[in-house]
């Protein structure tokens, strides 16, 4: 769910004042091949830490077990939002409504004023309606790549053996500040080959040691702009319990360092699955 920076400050889908809220997960590993002189010789392929595997159970349980999850993969959710541009001292107002359905199909409308953008995808085509107009375009490729790592992120905590991942503790010194802990969800292919890191071979979840609670996430994503990919951080506060289903009321997200925006969940609904019209590609008025 990523947001542009809107007006003045929007550069659109290539600007560097997005703002993403949203979301965030993806890791797995398959076996290397070791050769030496004698011949090839099969390694063993990497497994889960039993500590983390045991931290990713309780967070399950915390997060109302599997079959409130369930419920919750279909959601909606407005915001109230605030983009946080480069420049000091500027900041951009703006609404924005999440729906999502159990079968991957995600919308996302943001409004600044009257003037809204939407994305979405029925878990086949993405689409894109852009500021000012009511017709709608197909998807830039970067728009796709984020819409599939959102729904990787949100899924897995419940899913990762699934999704070909493994769960792994942080090395001492990659440890999470504030006595968090940290698991690396790692995708088994990258885990195996030990080589430089794309976007989606790892998500890593901080744990609040006490509530088993997710307390942020931090995820490698593709730079809209065209540029080296960036970690995006999310921060989850104000946890709040819907129908059973703990929920974040409030979104920290960055950029790097640079925190981009802040999000304040005004409404919630899960549990209520949305029509096929709501995700499907708008045809065009003319």
């Amino acid at each position: 769910s990523r947001i542009d920076a809107p007006r003045g400050c929007r550069r659109g889908w290539n600007g560097r004042a997005a703002g993403r809220a949203a979301a965030i997960i993806a890791c797995l590993l398959a076996a290397g091949l070791a050769l030496d002189l004698s011949g090839a010789a099969r390694a063993e392929p990497p497994v889960s830490d039993e500590e983390a595997v045991a931290l990713v159970k309780g967070a399950i349980v915390a997060l109302g077990g599997a079959d409130a999850q369930a419920r919750a993969a279909n959601f909606k959710a407005e915001y109230q939002a605030r983009a946080l541009p480069e420049q000091p001292g500027l900041s951009v107002a703006f609404q924005w409504t999440i729906v999502k359905r159990d079968d991957g199909a995600i919308r996302i409308e943001k409004r600044v004023m009257d003037e809204r953008e939407i994305f979405g995808t029925d878990g086949k085509d993405a689409w894109r309606v852009p500021p000012g107009s009511d017709d709608a375009e197909a998807a830039p490729e970067v728009l796709k790549r984020v819409l599939e790592l959102e729904e990787l992120q949100q899924s897995i905590l419940f899913r990762y053996k699934e999704r070909g991942f493994i769960a792994r503790m942080a090395r001492a010194e990659a440890a999470a500040p504030a006595g968090l802990k940290k698991v690396s969800f790692q995708r088994e292919e990258y885990a195996a080959r030990a080589d430089a890191e794309k976007p989606g071979d790892v998500i890593d979840f901080y744990f609040d040691p006490k509530s088993f609670l997710p307390a942020r996430s931090v995820l490698l994503v593709p730079d809209p702009a065209g540029g080296r990919p960036y970690r995006m951080t999310t921060h989850y506060h104000d946890y709040e319990a819907v129908d059973g289903v703990p929920i974040p009321r409030r979104l920290l997200i960055y950029r790097g360092e640079q925190l981009i925006q802040e999000a304040k969940m005004t409404s919630v609904e899960i549990g209520k699955r949305q029509p096929d019209s709501l995700f499907k590609k708008p045809i065009a008025k003319n």
